[in-house]
């Protein structure tokens, strides 16, 4: 992969992938967002804190993602949350360079969606990959 923001581009390409975020695993800071999506500072905060707490909270919380509340459906610490709103739904996962947050909509199984994310994000765990970050 030539950067972060090809890898952005290239997962939303996915049919019924919809919206997407690279940001830093530490702060939740997004480097790249997709045109029209916003991780705000305290959502990528929020949700970096909870990576690293492996709290069960989330559970009765949820979270948010560009203004929208996701209900927490599973917790798979330290590597990835999942959520769901309306008929789609949020997958967020973790490696050591990047948070990766994606949304996906009602034309693709939530499972669909999720396997995507996860070998995206299984390569870049088994490649260590050093990409620029910014």
């Amino acid at each position: 992969m030539a950067d972060w923001n090809s890898l952005l581009n290239d997962m939303v390409a996915k049919d019924g992938i919809v919206q997407g975020a690279i940001a830093d695993p530490n702060t939740g800071y997004a480097w790249f967002t997709t045109p029209g999506f916003t991780v705000s500072a305290e959502e990528g905060q929020a949700l970096a804190n909870a990576f690293k707490e492996e709290s069960q909270a989330l559970f009765g919380t949820g979270f948010h993602l560009n203004g929208v509340k996701y209900l927490t459906i599973r917790l798979l610490y330290p590597n990835s949350i999942y959520g769901k709103h309306g008929g789609g739904g949020a997958v967020c996962v973790k490696t050591n360079q990047v948070l990766m947050v994606f949304i996906y909509d009602e034309t693709i199984p939530a499972g669909q969606a999720t396997s995507l994310i996860e070998e995206k994000a299984q390569y870049l765990r088994d490649h260590n990959s050093a990409q620029c970050a910014q």
